[in-house]
């Protein structure tokens, strides 16, 4: 009988050890929840801080830039590390829809990871200050305007980390939402707060479109945080 029972014993040992957490789950966790709090509040932070010419022409923008050179780099800085914390975001998403919308969180993510290089065309706005500041206004503009010549630059590059970054995510929400993690109201805020950013080159336009990304992203970052960490594990939300 002691020896049955010592078989047991031993054969349910392992069956706990398998259902509890990984070590360092639930750093990882809290981590990941981060992540996606941080790119809303940075991205939103960035618009909040341009200083908005209230036209895509480009003498207009080298006019601004004229005007706050100080702000033009920090919200240059404020949005690529907004950016760049995308990635981490997208792959917490991903992670966190694995099992109930495999194929729409990996779709998600690869068009994410194309999207990574959104956060390396902001330093283009340096390159405008430079010339804004170094070179008479009306040239300062040509040459920076000769930029939308290079199809592989503006068309390749530029469209491409764009539609990745905005398209990638709204997918990875929509996941979330299809697995059951969240609501479907995070994925229509970011979408809707990208497309008014895109509406008018203002700064109430800005910061009101970049404020929906931001409250989609924390309702995300909040979702994760909420987990436990069997949750977690486990990819099911209970």
């Amino acid at each position: 009988m002691s020896v049955t029972t010592g078989t047991t014993a031993t054969t349910a040992a392992p069956r706990v050890i398998e259902d509890a957490p990984r070590p360092g789950a639930r750093l990882a966790r809290i981590a990941s929840g981060l992540s996606i709090f941080g790119a809303g509040a940075l991205i939103f932070a960035g618009f909040v801080a341009t200083p908005w010419e209230g036209s895509s022409a480009t003498i207009a923008t080298m006019r601004t830039y004229l005007a706050h050179p100080t702000q033009v780099q920090i919200a240059a800085v404020l949005l690529h590390f907004g950016y760049l914390l995308l990635i981490p975001a997208a792959f917490t998403l991903a992670r966190l829809a694995r099992r109930g919308a495999r194929r729409l969180s990996n779709t998600g993510l690869a068009l994410s990871i194309l999207g990574a290089g959104l956060s390396g065309l902001v330093v283009t706005d340096f390159f405008a200050l430079a010339m804004a500041q170094h070179l008479p206004l009306q040239v300062a503009a040509r040459v920076f305007g000769t930029g939308s010549h290079y199809v592989l630059s503006i068309g390749l590059i530029g469209m491409t980390s764009n539609f990745g970054a905005i398209v990638g995510l709204v997918l990875l929400a929509v996941a979330a939402w299809r697995a059951d993690w969240v609501s479907w109201v995070p994925a229509v805020l970011i979408l809707a707060g990208f497309v008014v950013v895109f509406l008018k080159h203002t700064w109430l336009v800005g910061g009101v479109g970049s404020g929906l990304v931001f409250l989609g992203l924390a309702l995300l970052g909040a979702r994760v945080l909420q987990t436990t960490d069997a949750e977690w594990e486990d990819g099911r939300p209970t």
